[in-house]
């Protein structure tokens, strides 16, 4: 009978311990979902193989680099020769932030595109020159994604604030 009871109370512990870990990993779950946009980009961006993406911006189709760790962030443009006509750079933050952008080391103009959770414009930073790079640029909020396309770009194009990314 000892045997039994310590047995029963060996499996309620590990039934226990189970549960938790559950309860954990649903957790996570949906604080990651909460945290993305929904529908297809988030699960493009939400996956750490993808290291492109093509986005749509109005009826234009940009062919993008993510920059989704600190690493490739600090980098960003800087020290490329051009970027290719329809090309850019995707930023994505772990959750939403005021970031500064400068364009030290960048060698072309940008537009810088601040995005908000919902893959909405907030902001355009219209073509930046390479000569302000002592300058830093910012959001109007926090924001947990920035786009840089070659500048001129949105002013080309019609883009405007307002307006959302998609896939």
């Amino acid at each position: 009978m000892v045997t039994s009871h310590h047995t029963h109370h060996r499996i309620k512990k590990t039934v226990n311990w189970i549960l938790i870990i559950i309860i954990a990993l649903f957790a996570a779950f949906l604080l990651q979902i909460f945290r993305l946009p929904t529908g297809k980009l988030a699960k493009v961006i939400a996956d750490p193989a993808t290291k492109e993406v093509n986005l749509r911006l109005r009826n234009v189709k940009i062919k993008a680099e993510l920059a989704r760790t600190e690493a490739q962030r600090a980098r960003g443009l800087s020290n490329r020769g051009s970027l290719e006509e329809f090309g850019g750079m995707p930023f994505v933050f772990p959750e939403p932030t005021m970031p500064r952008f400068w364009m030290k080391d960048t060698n072309f103009p940008l537009d810088i595109i601040w995005i908000n959770d919902q893959l909405k414009i907030i902001g355009i930073e219209h073509s930046l020159s390479p000569d302000s790079f002592s300058n830093t640029v910012s959001p109007p909020r926090q924001i947990p994604y920035v786009l840089e396309v070659n500048g001129g770009l949105t002013n080309d194009f019609n883009i405007q604030v307002g307006d959302r990314i998609s896939l």
